[in-house]
């Protein structure tokens, strides 16, 4: 049966104090412990949409921010981490697709069953569960000056998105029980969900052609090929890994209205695994809408918010689909 609807929310962008990985996880757990919501409405950690964010400051500073999502039946683990100064012990990466620990770059990583949080850089970093490994969020930050983080959140996922101080260049990641199986047994895990990271891959930015073009750098592309965006998704029971690919090339979505002058809302994104062909499933709430802006809302007549946009760019309008409220 399907998995239960979920309501993203946004928490107001954060500026970030400083363009290195601390400053960034800085960002992140600043988002991800935020008393209010973008709108104004509080936000509680650990209840409704909001997650339950920490961070490893052992060293004196941030080197890793980990959260929980509010739904959690396997014990989800969501880690964020990097340094400016690796330490002695390597992490476990991904091995498909050349994701490597470097310094200066941040990485994300998922564990299934966790236990206490034990250390970002050992191969397993927490004490006890199904590590996926880490996959690169994003070029390093003395390859790209960050500005400011966006960060989304539901019951089951999160997203954020990094932007250069422009808004012409944005680099998104999250983690989560993003794709609905649309089916039980074999096809989920034992709760009826998948679970997956994702980010834009460390060689460049999103590409204004995210939804049109396949092969074009963006979220939730299951790309193995080096330093490529990544969508990766343990398979379920499994601690072993799968990308995750969309099945058909996207429309743009530039002049989308409907015949009264209405914004669309269009359910689109379904998941295969390339390697099998196998289908994975659905993007849960997160649909097509015509160009936009990421940090814009789709509101009813009246003013209500239905979405948030998800884009390319903060100062052009470009394609983009809308996280769900």
């Amino acid at each position: 049966m399907p998995n239960p609807t979920l309501n993203w929310r946004a928490v107001a962008p954060v500026t970030l104090a400083a363009n290195t990985t601390v400053g960034i996880l800085d960002a992140l757990f600043t988002a991800g412990t935020s008393a209010t919501y973008a709108d104004g409405s509080a936000r509680t950690p650990g209840t409704g949409s909001a997650w339950t964010w920490n961070r490893d400051t052992g060293g004196g500073v941030n080197v890793a921010s980990y959260g929980t999502p509010p739904t959690n039946a396997l014990s989800m683990r969501y880690i964020v981490a990097g340094a400016t100064t690796l330490p002695g012990s390597g992490p476990t990466m991904i091995a498909t697709g050349g994701d490597t620990n470097a310094i200066n770059r941040l990485n994300i990583g998922m564990v299934k069953n966790a236990g206490t949080y034990a250390g970002w850089n050992l191969a397993a970093p927490f004490t006890s569960g199904q590590f996926s490994g880490y996959a690169n969020v994003s070029p390093a930050t003395t390859a790209v000056t960050y500005a400011t983080l966006y960060y989304w959140e539901c019951q089951e996922a999160f997203v954020c998105q990094l932007f250069i101080a422009a808004g012409t260049q944005g680099y998104p990641f999250g983690g989560g029980a993003f794709l609905d199986p649309l089916a039980s047994g074999i096809s989920a895990e034992s709760d009826g969900r998948n679970y997956s990271i994702m980010s834009n891959g460390n060689s460049g930015f999103m590409s204004t052609l995210w939804i049109s073009t396949l092969s074009a750098s963006g979220p939730w592309n299951g790309d193995t090929a080096s330093n490529a965006s990544r969508f990766w998704q343990f398979n379920p029971g499994l601690s072993t890994l799968v990308a995750a690919k969309r099945m058909a090339t996207g429309v743009s979505t530039t002049t989308l209205l409907s015949p009264g002058g209405e914004i669309p809302l269009v359910p689109h994104f379904h998941f295969y695994a390339p390697t099998t062909g196998l289908y994975l499933g659905a993007l849960r709430e997160v649909d097509l809408t015509r160009a936009a802006r990421t940090g814009q809302r789709v509101l009813t007549g009246g003013g209500a918010p239905v979405g948030y946009v998800l884009s390319s760019q903060t100062g052009a309008d470009q394609q983009s689909a809308a996280l769900m409220h």
